[in-house]
């Protein structure tokens, strides 16, 4: 579970589904489809337009924002659900550090005075950033 700084929250399944609540509210506003994978942790930027999902082996990156200025949060996102983007090590990386078994650790958003710039989590004794910005354009 996250919240919002406006009070919103969202929460996590162990169906991989994330619900997106109004403060107050009993009803989920949106509810994002699944990836079959339980969501082990959440974050929420502070302006309420990006969510982070942690799951055992990847992450979702999930835009909220909706073309009138409001998020997924404030009102129903109705059947435009944004595409998350999924964060993952490559075989690569597994390789050259080592990895046999990635089990990721809930991952962060580092929050600054101008905004979040990176995505921060880690397996085992390994330190994984991806830089926010870069990610929202699409380059993982």
């Amino acid at each position: 579970m996250t919240t919002t700084t406006g009070g919103g929250f969202a929460i996590g399944s162990l169906d991989g589904k994330i619900r997106l609540y109004k403060k107050d509210a009993k009803d989920a506003n949106t509810i994002l489809p699944s990836m079959s994978d339980p969501i082990l942790h959440l974050e929420v930027t502070k302006d309420s337009k990006w969510i982070l999902a942690t799951t055992n082996s990847y992450l979702l990156l999930i835009n909220t924002a909706l073309v009138n200025g409001k998020t997924g949060f404030d009102q129903r996102m109705q059947n435009v659900k944004p595409i998350p983007i999924k964060l993952e090590l490559s075989a690569q990386d597994l390789v050259a550090n080592q990895i046999n078994q990635v089990r990721f650790k809930a991952a962060r958003f580092n929050n600054q005075n101008n905004g979040e710039s990176y995505i921060v989590t880690s397996t085992g004794d390994n330190l994984i950033t991806w830089d926010f910005k870069e990610v929202r354009t699409g380059k993982v």
